[in-house]
């Protein structure tokens, strides 16, 4: 983590005095880095299945679990004789199974998607708390004892956390209370439990305090820590929950707010070398633009959090912490649960749907443009009202977001320097509208700067990859009713055979299959990537008219491909392909091993695959690393990542045959061809970085998507009758935006409907 240290912070303004353009409002540079964004993270419960598809469409990288039993609720008293064997028996017998079980689910999910886990323990025993809910000071060893055995049981079943956060808003008396003193004496006894466990790995986060600056409580808690206090925390912790005595308040507050906890930090961690994490935020505000909402913590069926200046505010909540110096940054919560009926969940209950709010919706602007471990460009001080940015950098490229939360569309002039080379490649957009492309949001009047144009309540973010060596399109068959390349390099399709027609596409028109035996071939293509150690790209919008991930005759079926498919040419194919059984979307070569995400074909719908290849990545089978040379997108969402190995030999790829085929011909192919569509095919030379992979799939929620599942169909009728009759602005069924959800918004969705 880069230092924000006193010098630093003199060169940074020096920076934007000297260095910014006159004509522009607001300025970053590529090179002056604030600090490490680490990722989203998310609250989530044990045992929620629910979830899954949510962690990963908005690339989160932490979760905050409760990890352990309600000991407030057990009969049993706990031990009293400060041994940590009596502690061990106490934790084992009252963990419970079922509880244990839905740990051992939720876990090992956390370990497949590659998310770390934050473990917080919200309920402390009676006996130890006075009847005003503080924790009395000669339990405090008796908290590193429990902790440290609930810790060592949950090893014992492969069950580990990255981080523990000790006490859940410790300044509170809703679950412990702890005071400043107290709490900094705990801490050192915690780590000290878990250091002689041989748990040293665990990092602790603290304090998790409910307010950035509520009574002073930042500068209170994080002021009481000592030296060796300090030294036990692996990243310091806060909640953002101030705007909840502020009803009606701008989005400057919690900016003004983080300021004196960020100065606490930083007396006690001048460097800045240990991460802030932000263990729960939302918004606590449900008044936007004078007009007052449920809040969602007291309603559920429609609450502020339905509409739409909600989801901006949290876009800009998140900004505002970006650019304070947050490392991490913990939504609560990801999904509603069925015992709670308060609605701050990313996503209804299960039993609904798991239907998307808006904050999902806003959110998914930044999270699909900013890979975790981006830094955060250093920020100068932004005017209090308008269009608020931030600006992250990563291996490839920028990105710059924006917001306007206010009622009233907003302009800002904005500049982007940097020394290396860069384009923009895409745009996103998120309003009343829905999800957009942003174009009418921004233009570029000068090579780095940026004039900015938000309507009110939008949150915007572009792309820009570094274009030292940009990608090459090298062949684009667009089936606009020929086979025609459009690339420039005159690849076009030399050979046919077979039953096809082109009829109504993803874009313009499409190849339309019947299941019959085809050939669409290319031999002697110009400039492709067939060499063994050439890096390539591959793109291809596919419907299929049937499921193809039952097996059976599509259990090894090529869509379209460079290279050869034979068993007599090791490593020579390059395929999107399907992996039946269940195994869905693949990489397909006959003699390599299958490389599949386990993420299935939509039938009867449009859907774009693209997979690329950077042999840089590439490892020999036994490495150390597993490598992720070849990625697998689905709708410019990555699904899956391999590295490709021979099947029946030692090593990758071998250098292609100079073929381009639809539906190749290849030796375990059962009969039964493809039936379905097929539209857009392009190949490049080099590897298409994620953003512009997302701009090609020009996701958009069109403002009848309401299930936020990139199409208006039946689906969206069930969320539209969920809010029947429901009365309030910016409720995101409410279609025509009259203030009830009634026939007239079924109006509006109808007309919308359309077919794939």
């Amino acid at each position: 983590m880069n230092c924000r240290n006193a010098v630093w912070k003199a060169f940074s303004l020096w920076c934007w005095t000297v260095c910014s353009s006159p004509g522009a409002d607001l300025s970053f540079h590529a090179d002056n880095v604030s600090h490490r964004f680490d990722g989203l993270g998310v609250q989530i419960w044990a045992g929620d299945e629910s979830v899954r598809t949510l962690l990963t469409s908005l690339n989160i990288r932490y979760v905050r679990l409760e990890a352990t039993p309600n000991w407030a609720d057990i009969a049993d008293a706990p031990p009293s004789d400060g041994l940590r064997s009596s502690f061990d028996q106490y934790a084992a017998a009252h963990y419970g199974t079922a509880r244990l079980n839905a740990m051992q689910s939720t876990c090992s999910m956390l370990s497949q998607l590659g998310i770390a886990s934050v473990f917080v323990q919200f309920h402390y025993p009676r006996a130890w708390r006075t009847v005003l809910g503080r924790l009395k000071p000669e339990h405090h060893q008796d908290a590193a004892l429990l902790w440290g055995a609930q810790l060592a049981y949950l090893r014992s079943y492969g069950i580990q956390p990255a981080y523990i956060e000790l006490f859940n808003e410790p300044e509170g008396t809703w679950n412990c209370r702890v005071p400043p003193e107290q709490y900094n004496d705990v801490l050192k006894r915690v780590r000290q439990e878990l250091d002689v466990r041989g748990m040293e790995q665990i990092q602790i986060v603290g304090p998790g305090l409910a307010y950035l600056d509520h009574d002073g409580g930042g500068m209170q808690w994080i002021g009481a820590l000592d030296e060796a206090a300090v030294a036990s925390l692996g990243a310091f912790s806060t909640h953002a929950w101030d705007e909840t005595f502020y009803q009606g308040c701008e989005p400057k507050l919690l900016r003004q707010k983080w300021q004196p906890f960020f100065s606490a930090v930083r007396l006690k961690d001048e460097t800045g070398m240990k991460p802030i994490f932000i263990t729960e935020y939302m918004s606590g505000s449900s008044t936007f633009h004078g007009i007052s909402y449920p809040s969602p913590a007291s309603n559920y069926t429609f609450s502020a959090s339905d509409t739409v200046p909600f989801a901006i505010r949290v876009f800009e909540n998140t900004l505002s912490l970006l650019n304070g110096g947050a490392s991490a940054l913990l939504l609560w919560e990801a999904s509603d649960q069925s015992w709670s009926d308060s609605g701050w969940g990313l996503q209804r209950r299960p039993a609904e749907g798991s239907v998307k709010r808006p904050a999902y919706c806003a959110l998914k602007v930044l999270a699909d443009l900013v890979p975790p471990g981006s830094e955060v460009l250093a920020a100068a001080p932004q005017e209090e009202e308008g269009i608020y940015c931030a600006a992250l950098k990563h291996a490839s490229g920028l990105v710059l977001a924006a917001v306007n939360g206010t009622d009233f569309v907003q302009s800002k002039t904005v500049r982007l320097d940097s020394s290396r080379r860069k384009e923009l490649v895409c745009a996103f957009s998120y309003s009343a509208e829905g999800i957009g492309n942003g174009e009418s949001c921004f233009a570029l009047t000068e090579p780095n700067e940026i004039l900015l144009t938000l309507p009110s309540d939008t949150a915007l973010g572009l792309a820009f990859e570094f274009s030292d060596n940009p990608p090459q399109k090298v062949l684009e068959w667009k089936f606009e009713g020929t086979l025609k390349d459009s690339s420039g390099w005159g690849n076009h399709a030399t050979k046919t055979l077979g039953g096809f027609g082109f009829g109504r596409g993803r874009f313009g028109q499409a190849l339309v299959l019947d299941g019959t035996d085809l050939l669409i071939e290319l031999t002697g293509g110009v400039n492709l990537s067939l060499g063994a150690e050439e890096d390539w790209s591959m793109n291809l919008w596919v419907c299929p008219e049937h499921n193809l991930s039952a097996g059976g005759d599509y259990h090894a079926l090529a869509l379209a491909a460079f290279g050869a498919n034979s068993w007599s040419k090791n490593g020579n194919g390059r395929s999107i392909g399907n992996w039946g059984w269940g195994k869905g979307i693949s990489f397909y070569s006959t003699t390599m091993i299958p490389t599949y995400s386990n993420v299935p074909y939509d039938a009867g719908v449009w859907q774009m695959i693209t997979l690329t290849y950077s042999h840089d990545l590439w490892q020999e089978q036994g490495a150390s690393t597993a490598g992720e040379a070849l990625k697998i997108y689905k709708n410019g969402t990555r699904i899956a990542s391999f590295n490709p190995q021979g099947r029946y030999y030692t090593g990758g790829f071998r250098t292609a045959d100079n073929l381009v085929s639809i539906l190749p011909t290849i030796p375990d192919q059962a009969p039964l061809r493809f039936v379905g569509k097929l539209d857009e095919f392009t190949i490049w030379k080099g590897v298409l970085p994620p953003a512009q992979i997302l701009g090609m799939a020009s996701r958009q929620f069109p403002p009848g998507d309401l299930s936020a599942d990139s199409a208006v169909n039946l689906a969206d009728l069930e969320v539209l009758s969920g809010f029947w009759l429901q009365e309030g602005p910016d409720c995101i069924a409410d279609l025509n935006n009259d203030g009830i959800v009634n026939l007239a918004d079924f109006a509006v969705w109808s007309v919308q409907v359309k077919s794939p």
